[in-house]
């Protein structure tokens, strides 16, 4: 079975920005900091990528006690997430995909640093997943240049229509059309051992034909 899998945005509070004020609120005179990502492409990290992951503060918006283990939306390229998550994504696929560890994470919420370890996961691999013509696709113009590119729009499972030998030997990786992101049953199921929170994973309609 394949998963999408998105952030459950009702189970806890994943709001996070890149600052180098982290006590403050975003306001018009404290602005969050951008990495600039290309997300037309995925690709590994830069160096320039991990020395902005090292120079700024993660901010989170919640209270300790109401963060998770995910921040963001898992389907975007600015993924964050727990040590709990990172170490269950290495132990399926060690090394495949860009783990940087985050050296100052404040919660705003609750004023204090936040102590558990947390990532910026680059999830870069990507397999022919989404069949095109049977799920719910949407073509969207892009701002910068008015490339008009697909967007995988669909949330419920019956509108997520995926190959279902696009899960041989890969756990994690995106679709190398839409670049929605995608989780192996198997994965899927050790994140859930792992008691993981702030996930919600969403079940795809394979191609039957």
């Amino acid at each position: 079975m394949i998963y999408r899998p998105f952030t459950d945005y009702e189970g806890v509070d994943s709001g996070l920005w890149w600052s180098d004020n982290p006590y403050e609120d975003v306001s018009p005179q404290n602005k969050p900091a951008s990495m600039g990502l290309d997300v037309t492409v995925a690709r590994p990290l830069t160096q320039e990528n991990t020395d902005f992951v090292s120079r700024h503060w993660a901010v989170a918006s919640g209270k300790l006690d109401e963060i998770g283990d995910v921040f963001q939306d898992f389907q975007s390229f600015q993924i964050v997430v727990s040590e709990k998550v990172a170490e269950v994504i290495e132990r399926f696929e060690p090394g495949l995909h860009d783990l940087v560890p985050i050296p100052n994470a404040w919660s705003l919420g609750s004023q204090q640093r936040i102590d558990k370890k947390l990532y910026f996961l680059n999830v870069h691999a990507t397999a022919r997943t989404v069949d095109m013509e049977r799920a719910d696709v949407t073509w969207v113009v892009r701002r910068s240049d008015g490339k008009k590119i697909p967007v995988l729009s669909a949330i419920s499972t019956k509108k997520s229509v995926v190959y279902p030998n696009a899960e041989e030997g890969r756990h994690l990786r995106r679709d190398d059309i839409t670049l929605a992101a995608f989780m192996s049953g198997a994965l899927v199921a050790a994140m859930q051992d792992a008691q993981v929170l702030g996930f919600n994973f969403r079940p795809c309609t394979p191609v039957l034909h």
